[in-house]
C-alpha cells in the first residue's frame, strides 16, 4: 500500500493517475478526486502558475549568470 501511495505521489501525468484509479482501490480513488477537486479551483491554477513562473524566471536568471561567466572566462 505504501507503495501505491508513493506511485500517487510521483505521478506526473494524467495517465499515470489513470492506472492508479484503475487499480481499483477505493482510498486511491478518493484521492486522485480529491486532487481534481482541489486542482479544479481558480485559486489553486493561478497559484500554480505563478509558482510555474517563478521556477522559470529562476532557471533563466541562473542560465544568464552562467552565460555572462562564461563570457568574463573568455574575455581573459
Amino acid at each position: 500500500m505504501l507503495l501505491l501511495w508513493l506511485s500517487l505521489f510521483k505521478a506526473e501525468t494524467e495517465e499515470e493517475l489513470k492506472k492508479i484509479k484503475e487499480m481499483g482501490v477505493p482510498v486511491m480513488s478518493q484521492a486522485i478526486n480529491a486532487y481534481y477537486t482541489i486542482t479544479a479551483s481558480s485559486e489553486f491554477r493561478e497559484k500554480e502558475r505563478f509558482r510555474a513562473k517563478v521556477r522559470h524566471d529562476e532557471a533563466q536568471a541562473l542560465h544568464n549568470a552562467r552565460k555572462e561567466r562564461e563570457l568574463e572566462i573568455a574575455k581573459k
